[in-house]
């Protein structure tokens, strides 16, 4: 997954280190490379769309902005994990046709046919990836006389797949507009209007936070945010208080792996503390379903031990990315937890739609993230309390889902 945050500040403001500030929060969702693009507010460049990229880690592209200067009161930055093309500056976030510029979280399945059309009506395409396609579809949209607005209607009807995406237009200076489809995405109000890929990353900037719904559009100015559903229908979107979180650091230690070995007695502790199990939520049940990916599934496959050994309820434990792309029996008197760090992995959150649709089953989330798209998507929530995890390899939240199930 990859992490997008953008930013609309007061006129004067230059967001550029508001934006860094929330790519650093969000650099665990991707690390080979970053960049940000604005709507220029300089002299030389005055409302032009530029842009900064590096590969590798966030470091390098605060270096390269140090020598910049990039300045616009409008902007979108992006961290990413590599999926269509290799981690280099010309596969970097955001990508550029003339008049746009776009950050991506998701993958785009028909990219290759899209972009075989484009290219055949002359777009020239400069990296590898699925996004691309996105920002030349816009270009075409807007090319044939459209609005932004209406650009980014035509356009997202013609991908399939899951996106996040947050675009700035040369002709809608003062805007961002953003939409979901399969792929978290939270809109910050505060100090700045703001939309980023959870709101973690949006904390030191915001109080209050809205979730936008799957199909769910949104633009945003100086003045709000204006919603608008999968219809294009106009809609309001609840805000929650936003939890607050402090920047995260290394305490010290070389590297965030070993700091986060060391977090585990605290993280352990707060879980206990902080959740408090109904045992009647196992009333009715035989079956236990477990879903997660990666380390979770690890948990998971732990807690069918322990569920089988204790408590004598048959457990499966399936990984979501695979467990989606069946059509699994459900039966009512299965418990089916999902297991998700962030809670928001696209797979886990299809998987319990799925469980949703297709029974009536009692549904809980295991998550690390308060107000995450798993836990809004379950009937019961237990929190980690790890705390946010940068390193890529788990470690404290890995033993926190293990204290949970147990």
């Amino acid at each position: 997954m990859c992490g997008i945050i953008g930013i609309v500040g007061k006129k004067g403001e230059n967001v550029i280190p508001k934006i860094v500030a929330g790519l650093e929060r969000l650099e665990y969702r991707g690390y080979d490379s970053a960049g940000v693009a604005v709507v220029s507010s300089d002299d030389k460049n005055q409302g032009k769309i530029c842009r900064v990229r590096a590969a590798g880690k966030l470091v390098n592209l605060k270096e390269k902005l140090q020598t910049a200067n990039l300045q616009g009161h409008v902007g979108i930055g992006h961290t990413r994990w590599a999926t269509h093309g290799k981690p280099t500056e010309a596969n970097a976030h955001p990508m550029m046709s003339k008049d746009v510029a776009l950050i991506h979280n998701g993958i785009i399945e028909n990219f290759k046919e899209l972009r075989f059309s484009l290219e055949s009506e002359g777009y020239v395409f400069e990296s590898e990836t699925d996004t691309e396609v996105i920002a030349h579809l816009l270009q075409r949209e807007l090319s044939k006389g459209f609005s932004p607005r209406e650009a980014i209607r035509n356009a997202t009807k013609q991908l399939e797949g899951s996106y996040a995406i947050a675009v700035i237009f040369s002709a809608l200076p003062n805007t961002i507009i953003a939409v979901r489809h399969n792929s978290s995405l939270a809109v910050g109000f505060g100090e700045n209007f703001c939309v980023g890929s959870d709101s973690g990353s949006l904390s030191s900037m915001c109080d209050e936070v809205a979730f936008l719904e799957d199909g769910d559009s949104v633009e945003i100015s100086e003045n709000g945010a204006i919603f608008f559903d999968k219809n294009f229908e106009r809609v309001e979107r609840q805000h929650v208080k936003i939890e607050k979180t402090g920047m995260v650091n290394k305490d010290g230690y070389p590297h965030y792996m070993l700091k986060e070995i060391m977090d585990q007695p605290t993280a352990i502790r707060n879980t206990i503390v902080r959740n408090v199990i109904d045992p009647s939520v196992l009333d009715g049940v035989s079956r236990i379903l477990i879903i997660a990916c990666g380390t979770s599934f690890y948990a998971g496959m732990v807690a069918k031990y322990w569920f089988e050994t204790f408590l004598k309820i048959p457990t499966d434990v399936e990984i979501a990315s695979e467990f989606r792309y069946r059509n699994p029996v459900i039966l009512n008197n299965t418990l089916m937890i999902s297991i998700s760090q962030s809670g928001e992995t696209i797979d886990t959150l299809s998987a319990i739609e799925y469980v949703r649709s297709n029974s009536s089953c009692k549904t809980m989330a295991i998550v690390n993230v308060k107000n995450s798209a798993t836990a809004r998507a379950s009937d019961i929530v237990l929190y980690t309390e790890a705390g946010v995890e940068m390193c890529v390899a788990s470690t404290k939240a890995f033993t926190a889902y293990c204290i949970l199930q147990k």
